[in-house]
């Protein structure tokens, strides 16, 4: 029986440390997007998390990106009537949202 227990045991843990090995930390970024010379909203933009997914901002210039994972990333803005941004070097940690005014 102890020998039993013992095997149950080590199934347990091994199973447990296996879950966290996988456990993948994310968090959100989101902003806005604003004309630089009169610091309106700029509705439409394309904001593009490099290696991951684009999305457009709404009527007030806000975007949101969900699950991404903690890290280093790059973030590129794009818009027809605007000359593109990069902002590069962004560091998204555990814990708190990172928050943007582009």
């Amino acid at each position: 029986m102890t020998n039993n227990r013992g095997k149950f045991f080590l199934i347990i843990i091994f199973t447990f440390i296996k879950a966290i090995g996988f456990t993948q930390f994310t968090q959100t970024i989101r902003g806005t997007v604003n004309e630089t010379v009169l610091q309106t909203p700029v509705a439409g933009a394309t904001v593009t998390l490099l290696g991951n997914k684009s999305v457009l901002t709404d009527s007030l210039g806000n975007f949101r990106f969900l699950n991404v994972p903690v890290g280093t990333h790059t973030i590129r803005i794009t818009h027809v009537s605007f000359k593109e941004a990069v902002v590069a070097n962004l560091t998204v940690n555990a814990g708190k949202e990172l928050v943007l005014t582009i």
